[in-house]
């Protein structure tokens, strides 16, 4: 499985619910892809849901959307990204 496109890190705030034992879900509201600091006035949303079959294996989706553009930058840099495991 290829991870070069995975945030080394992030800065924001995360909600997340466990309905039950077997399900997670989370939710994202960030800063930027690996950014700290706010360089727009956009933000980045992200969402992981995880469901366990057994103890051996489990099934998620995980996405990522969110501008990256610095303030006065004219070119867009929308990023979406899409991770199935």
């Amino acid at each position: 499985m290829a991870t070069y496109f995975e945030p080394y890190y992030e800065a924001g705030f995360k909600l997340s619910y466990n309905p039950n034992d077997k399900m997670a879900l989370s939710l994202y509201l960030l800063n930027g892809y690996n950014l700290y600091i706010d360089n727009n006035k956009k933000k980045s949303v992200g969402l992981i849901f995880t469901y366990i079959l057994n103890d051996h294996l489990s099934v998620g989706y995980d996405n990522y959307l969110g501008d990256d553009s610095p303030e006065g930058d004219t070119t867009n840099h929308l990023r979406s990204i899409t991770m199935h495991f």
